[in-house]
């Protein structure tokens, strides 16, 4: 029995479902787009010289740390001369340097406790940083399923080898010769079947790509923003909880899209052909609008297609509860997920003390510049004065 047959037999199975919404062949029209297909070939259009997709997508690791190894020490000592006492200091040893000034003052000497000062913020903040990177790695190394031994053709074959660059510097010095590696590729080579079967398997929530069919069980976390295509429940219901994305600890109905509810194993993963219209990332938690295209065997010029909207969507950060399973389509991933584009880049926090602190510094390093120039620099006024 065909897929969708076995789709529209479930679903009368399953009784009459609120959620459920009709299938449509007319347009709907899209603004933004972003395209995911499921076992289809990608269009020409979509496709570059050397048959791989022209769109890149973010990877899945994400990072909410502030240093690297190579930004830490430029980052810091920006961060730490951002207080107006480190300047005033710097500016005291900086003078030393100066025989008319320091006298017999070693500059080394002088600066000893600004470095110092420096050296243990410098310390406690690697600390914290690599508290940060500790996390960043269980977060990106925690575990989810994938479906495994089946072709994503959102990415490309060569997505993380070094090998890819090397081919294109090849490819491009045979083009001055009038060859090209690659040039006769077939686009159904970047296809969907395997010789083994798709099988389930472990992995690790950074090597989750957009394209990807994720199965959760219940109590997990969601890896990525995704589609869901089917549950455990006859009509296509799940719940989520939400509390790490705004706080609230109630649960959240959540459903399938209707022309997939009966996807249930890998082989129906395997059989089913579609592909996602979808808006481009955005901020907005309660916003999502997408469009869903499967083939229609009685149709000639439409395919049939059927809204998506954030009701079917599973957010990164929501957990799965009182669901045993469910199948999601991977349409977001790290940085262009909803809860990390509200999140934004780490902060570095100045307290009210610091800003009181900074102006105080500020006001006290011009009394004593307004001090030396009366007092000290025009001895004539000083004579005045006395």
């Amino acid at each position: 029995m065909p897929f969708f047959e076995r789709k529209q037999q479930k679903n009368q199975n399953s009784g009459d479902a609120g959620h459920q919404r009709k299938i449509s062949t007319s347009t709907i029209p899209t603004i933004s787009k972003r395209r995911i297909y499921v076992n289809l070939p990608l269009p020409a259009t979509e496709l570059d010289q050397y048959g791989q997709p022209k769109e890149c997508y973010v990877t899945n690791k994400i990072r909410t740390s502030k240093y690297t190894l190579l930004t830490f020490l430029p980052k810091n000592l920006f961060e730490q001369f951002r207080r107006v006492a480190n300047m005033y200091f710097l500016f005291l040893v900086v003078l030393q340097l100066f025989p008319m000034i320091g006298g017999e003052v070693q500059p080394f000497l002088a600066s000893v406790p600004l470095i110092s000062i420096i050296s243990m913020t410098a310390l406690k903040d690697a600390f914290e940083d690599w508290k940060r990177h500790a996390q960043d790695k269980n977060l990106n190394r925690s575990q989810t399923t994938l479906l495994r031994n089946w072709r994503n053709v959102n990415i490309p074959t060569n997505d993380t080898s070094s090998q890819n660059f090397l081919v294109r510097i090849w490819n491009g010095i045979f083009n001055l010769l009038g060859c090209r590696i690659g040039e006769n590729l077939d686009n159904n080579k970047v296809s969907h079947t395997t010789h083994n079967g798709a099988v389930w398997t472990e992995s690790h929530w950074q090597d989750v790509k957009v394209g990807d069919i994720v199965k959760l069980k219940n109590n997990d976390a969601v890896p990525a923003d995704m589609i869901i295509l089917s549950t455990s429940e006859p009509d296509g219901l799940c719940y989520v909880e939400t509390k790490n994305l705004d706080g609230e600890t109630n649960l959240k109905v959540r459903h399938c899209v209707p022309s997939t509810i009966s996807i249930t194993t890998e082989s129906d993963c395997e059989n089913i052909a579609f592909y996602v219209e979808s808006e481009q990332p955005h901020s907005n938690l309660y916003s999502y609008t997408g469009v869903l295209h499967y083939p229609d065997n009685d149709a000639t010029d439409n395919n049939l297609i059927e809204p998506i909207s954030i009701n079917d969507v599973l957010l990164r950060g929501c957990v799965l509860r009182n669901t045993e399973w469910a199948i999601g389509l991977v349409i977001f991933t790290g940085t262009d997920t909803k809860i990390m584009l509200n999140s934004g880049d780490t902060p570095s926090k100045r307290s009210k003390i610091e800003i009181e602190t900074n102006f105080h510094v500020c006001s006290f390093t011009s009394e004593n510049i307004q001090g030396c120039y009366l007092f000290g620099i025009d001895p004539q006024l000083k004579n005045c004065v006395a």
